[in-house]
Order: structure tokens, then sequence, then C-alpha cells
């Protein structure tokens, strides 16, 4: 343990990459770069350690969607609605987050 350099980041540390972190009460939470970590609200200040990496989405590929629809002998139509609602969803995240993502 000595020869460890080192630290963890702590509850009010900027985080550096895109990750789900976990706290050392095991709770987990999707973070991405830019934000700060959050304080625990019964515990206060808590160290985080990354727990896995997260993967940005994939472009909206118009393409991939009527590909992967016939293939699936989906009407075209169904795929665009699917898509429609995917936008509607990160929206209202957008919104829930006040556009700090």
């Amino acid at each position: 343990m000595a020869n460890q350099k080192h630290m963890h980041p702590m509850s009010g540390d900027r985080v550096e990459t895109n990750a789900v972190y976990k706290s050392q009460y095991g709770y987990e939470i999707e973070l991405r770069a830019g934000e700060t970590f959050p304080m625990d609200p019964q515990l206060g200040s808590v160290e985080y350690e990354m727990a896995a990496l997260s993967y940005p989405e994939g472009p909206d590929d118009v393409h991939g969607d009527r590909t992967a629809a016939a293939q699936a002998h989906v009407p075209v139509s169904a795929a665009n609605e699917e898509k429609a609602e995917r936008k509607q969803v990160q929206a209202l995240q957008h919104r829930l987050h006040r556009g700090n993502r």
C-alpha cells in the first residue's frame, strides 16, 4: 500500500473520462467528462473508482436503420419511428440534466 501513488477521485473533483464510477459504498453512477463527482447525501464526501468505460453512442445512420429494418423484415417507417422516439428520449434526458451531460 505504501508504494501506491495513485489517488482515486473524491466528491467535488472533475470527471476526466466518460465512465461508470463506483463509490466505496457500492453506489454506481455514469458520469461524463467535465462533470463533477457528486457527494453522497448521507455520508458527504466519498471516494470513487472507475468501474467500466462508457462508450459513445454511434452516429444516427439513416441507411443503417433502413438496412437493419430490411434484414429484420420490418417496414422502414417503423425504423424511422423508433429513431424519432430515441431522439425524444435523448432530448428529455438532456432537459432532465438541464443541459449538463
